[in-house]
């Protein structure tokens, strides 16, 4: 929280950040905590500077070959959608935008990176 602190102080008006769901091991209190550190981020930021924003963008994970998750099951369409929706409701607020990628997309690029025909 210094850092985006000192960054808000130092004139910036906008932070990024960047997040995955859907990771192996994740639980649902890891897509709570993208919410809460989120919402302390732009608490920070808007003690700072009222108009100071926060850009979210949540990406899907999707196994790739060669790595350690190769043959880890991506999670379905549905699973996605429902952690988007608590993402959406959680973080609308003045000040915080939230990216997200359409789900079908996702799931295609987990069949694509992983070469399978269909």
């Amino acid at each position: 929280m210094h850092t985006v602190s000192e960054v808000f102080k130092a004139g910036w008006q906008l932070i990024k950040l960047y997040f995955m769901i859907g990771l192996p091991t994740e639980t649902r209190d890891d897509v709570e905590g993208i919410v809460q550190l989120v919402n302390k981020i732009s608490a920070v930021g808007r003690k700072i500077k009222r108009s100071n924003q926060i850009t979210v963008s949540i990406s899907t994970f999707a196994p790739k070959p060669h790595t350690p998750f190769q043959w880890v099951a991506q999670i379905s369409p549905d699973e996605i959608r429902e952690k988007q929706a608590f993402l959406m409701e959680n973080l609308r607020r003045h000040g915080i935008r939230l990216k997200w990628h359409n789900p079908e997309m996702s799931i295609l690029e987990g069949i694509f990176s992983a070469g399978i025909a269909v």
